[in-house]
């Protein structure tokens, strides 16, 4: 499990330099500075639905490279992908089980403490496709 996680967040081992792998374009969308504003007020939790490759992967991955540019802890951003052809394997044998075993996975190996004592806030990013 960790080494999948790793795989999906690979600032935690190079920071920014993780994200190239992406190419990530300089511009953004017109929507960027509306999310970003909502991660900057404090909202807990942005949606961003749209349909499939118009540009919702790239606007997380902008928003993770910009958090890493700031300053934010490479530890503190974490992303998981639900349609990962591992996930769902894991999915279909653990049920609802399976994100608490995520989310223990990464507070384990990658915080290495429980959530509830973390001392920065979490970025959560997560990817879903809906058909």
């Amino acid at each position: 499990m960790i080494q999948q996680l790793r795989a999906w967040n690979p600032w935690w081992e190079m920071g920014v330099e993780g994200l190239k792998r992406y190419n990530i374009p300089p511009f953004k969308r017109e929507i960027y500075p509306e999310v970003k504003a909502q991660f900057e007020n404090g909202k807990q939790i942005v949606s961003i639905v749209g349909m499939r490759q118009i540009g919702k992967s790239t606007l997380m991955r902008q928003m993770i490279q910009d958090l890493l540019n700031s300053g934010v802890p490479p530890e503190s951003i974490f992303y998981i992908s639900f349609d990962d052809p591992f996930l769902e394997t894991k999915t279909k044998n653990q049920g609802a089980d399976l994100m608490e075993k995520v989310v223990d996975t990464y507070a384990e190996y990658i915080l290495k403490k429980n959530l509830e004592h973390a001392d920065t806030q979490i970025y959560f990013f997560s990817m879903k496709f809906i058909d």
